[in-house]
């Protein structure tokens, strides 16, 4: 991504009554966190494989079709984000306007998800660098 194109920011409360509305049980910063993570481990593919199997865990009362436009659009985002020569990341929280302990336990939530999704990609890819990753962890 060239640093003369900003990527929008993801919407969160959109994203999150988007899920909501789909039945999912299942945190936005969660999936965020899985997102990333796997978009660095594996690419989009990954980040892909990580929503489905969120999505199947979430027990969604819903079709996955249902959101699939939001979660596409959050796999491409996230993606440019993460690519911005810039590093202009924005980790997907509530807004400002939210009460401290919602913003910090996101941001936690997020931490913990990125660092499981690398630890599961890497164990897709085989036992040299699944050692790698819980190395890291």
């Amino acid at each position: 991504m060239t640093s003369s194109s900003a990527t929008p920011p993801l919407d969160y409360d959109r994203l999150r009554e988007s899920l909501s509305a789909a039945g999912a049980v299942v945190a936005l910063a969660e999936l965020h966190g899985g997102v990333c993570g796997a978009l660095c481990a594996g690419g989009v593919d990954a980040a892909r494989r990580w929503l489905v199997d969120s999505l199947d865990d979430a027990e969604l009362g819903a079709s996955p079709a249902a959101v699939a436009d939001d979660l596409e659009e959050l796999i491409n985002t996230s993606a440019k984000m993460l690519e911005d020569a810039e590093l202009r990341f924005e980790p997907l929280l509530p807004s400002d306007d939210e009460p401290l302990a919602e913003q910090v336990g996101a941001l936690a939530e997020i931490h913990e998800y990125v660092r499981v999704s690398v630890q599961l990609a890497f164990e897709e890819l085989g036992p040299i660098r699944a050692a790698a990753a819980r190395e890291v962890h």
